[in-house]
């Protein structure tokens, strides 16, 4: 997953939360990140990520309006 420099994505730690995602770097615990993706293929497409270093794929529904 590529972010944009300066993009706010909401994340948690046990410590603290934040969006600035460089406030992350050498910290070594859990952490949940919230990420939302936008279909803009119009067709029915998988999203594939990792946790916790498994694979795990679902399938991800383009907007029906």
């Amino acid at each position: 997953m590529i972010f944009r420099s300066g993009s706010a994505r909401p994340y948690r730690t046990d410590e603290k939360s934040g969006t600035d995602l460089r406030d992350l770097v050498g910290y070594s615990g859990r952490v949940e990140i919230d990420v939302t993706v936008q279909n803009l293929t119009v067709k029915p497409q998988n999203i594939t990520y990792d946790v916790a270093g498994t694979s795990r794929t679902q399938p991800r529904w383009s907007d029906r309006r």
